[in-house]
């Protein structure tokens, strides 16, 4: 994707939708000019105040609130207007056409963040920070991506990423002049990289758990009591709880917040022998609920079996709502760590791993050389100090058009 910074690029920047306050942003060389020509007698701001004005879009008034933001003190680094109108759909787009209309492009999604980045307003994590933060579903996606806002997993890689230039260039120059440079051993220097980056993968699965949310399926034999404790689970009487035997026919599902965790709880069709298409059709799903989850809520012997790989928690009459929540928690996650990558990140990291893995069992210098540059390329993709294009997009595709 190609993005010109010539170009003024505008986008409504809250919610779709009908609110009290609706704001549209610009940013680019010709904000103020753009704004200027929609507001009546014209926009000579001073940077930071919020000015009274009254926009005029053909024969539509409305009062607002304009604010300029003069470059590089702005998100952007550019000059940036903003304009907080009421927030009525049909009057953002109007205000957003007539930006458009008067020389503004419409920002592509994330590109408000791209061109920071690109200005230096704000670093590769940060920004992914910024995007973890607008989509999170729970306290623990939260609190993680505030943990990528405050830079640990920046500044970890951006000291590893400066040690193996250095590394790289003592290679090189080894490579070049055989004769004159000799090759300096690297060993414990890669080892203690492969052990920082290691911090981080060993949290694989609880990052796993933050961003995908804990799948728990509730199994047992029918009337075992699964729908009762799934409702009870959940505070609602979500599944119909009734005598008869084979009530529950599909998979029901719901999710909840524990501990800050996103857990979709399931409750399945009791698991027996049964001549009736429909409830067979049922336990079929019982059985791909108890392959797919994280871990089971299992009241017999039956219900162990499907799940006797993975973790579960024997429900007893003893049992409580808050001691299965608890348990969950604890056999899943354990002690939350403060050094948590996203997905992304940690493909990244474990490709970066990988490489230094094998540069210590090089049989050339050639290939030393050639995994110190591959675990600076996975890197860079974390730190964005030389991210592809590819990558960057990936990123940045996740924003929406005001961001």
């Amino acid at each position: 994707m190609t993005f010109d910074l010539c170009d003024t690029i505008c986008a409504i920047a809250t919610p779709h939708g009908n609110g009290g306050v609706g704001i549209v942003r610009l940013s680019g060389p010709r904000s103020v000019e753009i704004a200027s020509k929609l507001i009546i007698g014209g926009f000579r701001p001073a940077p930071r105040f919020a000015n009274f004005v009254t926009l005029k879009i053909g024969d539509i008034r409305d009062t607002a609130i304009a604010i300029y933001f003069k470059n590089p003190q702005s998100f952007t680094g550019e000059d940036v207007v903003e304009l907080q109108a009421h927030g009525g759909a049909m009057l953002m787009e109007k205000i957003l056409a007539a930006c458009i209309k008067h020389g503004g492009r419409l920002a592509k999604p994330g590109e408000f963040t791209r061109r920071a980045l690109m200005n230096g307003k704000i670093t590769l994590s940060g920004a992914e920070s910024l995007i973890n933060t607008i989509h999170a579903e729970s306290d623990a996606e939260l609190l993680a991506s505030s943990g990528f806002s405050v830079g640990e997993l920046f500044k970890k890689m951006i000291a590893i990423e400066t040690e193996l230039v250095n590394i790289s260039a003592s290679i090189e120059a080894a490579l070049d002049h055989p004769d004159e440079v000799e090759l300096v051993d690297v060993t414990a220097q890669v080892k203690k990289f492969i052990k920082t980056l290691k911090q981080f993968t060993d949290n694989a699965k609880q990052s796993n758990y933050i961003y995908n949310g804990i799948r728990v399926a509730i199994l047992g034999k029918p009337n075992a009591g699964k729908s009762s404790l799934f409702n009870a689970l959940l505070g609602s009487s979500r599944s119909i709880v009734t005598d008869i035997p084979g009530t529950t026919t599909d998979c029901v599902s719901e999710t909840v917040q524990i501990d800050g965790y996103k857990v979709r709880f399931v409750d399945t069709a009791g698991i027996r022998e049964s001549i009736n298409p429909i409830e067979k059709l049922g336990i079929e799903r019982t059985a791909v609920a108890a392959r797919e989850c994280d871990i089971a809520l299992v009241f017999d012997d039956v219900a162990c079996e499907l799940v006797k790989d993975k973790p579960f928690i024997r429900v007893t009459r003893k049992s409580t709502v808050e001691s299965i929540k608890a348990q969950i928690i604890k056999l899943l996650v354990g002690t939350p760590s403060h050094s948590i990558a996203n997905l992304r990140q940690l493909d990244q990291l474990h490709l970066a791993k990988s490489a230094l893995e094998n540069a210590l069992k090089f049989d050339t210098v050639d290939q030393l050389a050639s995994d110190i540059q591959t675990a600076l390329f996975h890197l860079s993709n974390i730190t964005g100090t030389n991210a592809t294009e590819a990558v960057l997009d990936e990123i940045f595709s996740r924003f929406c058009l005001g961001k």
